[in-house]
């Protein structure tokens, strides 16, 4: 028998509506180096539940390891938003625009 939010099937695919095992598997997938396919299923676990702040901040640690800095920073955002009292979270968007902010006055 599948758990919920999961297909009893021969693949054992997600149910599309099942934010929590989108979230489950994209952390799995984070964990494993596969950021593409994380940021992906956070971004379902988002769509099925928009409200959710930890899954912003689960996304924005997969986009910054693909590079996508302000992409990040938006979900930094979005998870304060939700979440003022967040404090780490908005100490890692202080130090993540002070970073992008250095990097683009170096051109980079």
């Amino acid at each position: 028998m599948a758990g919920p939010g999961i297909h009893d099937d021969q693949h054992g695919s997600i149910n599309p509506n099942h934010g929590d095992a989108h979230n489950n598997l994209a952390t799995l997938l984070a964990s494993g180096g596969r950021f593409e396919s994380a940021e992906h299923h956070f971004s379902e676990a988002l769509r099925v539940n928009p409200r959710d702040a930890e899954v912003y901040v689960n996304r924005t640690d997969a986009r910054l390891n693909l590079g996508r800095k302000s992409e990040a920073a938006e979900d930094y955002r979005a998870a304060l938003r939700l979440r003022p009292d967040l404090a780490a979270v908005r100490d890692k968007l202080q130090i993540l625009e002070h970073s992008h902010s250095s990097e683009t006055n170096r051109g980079l």
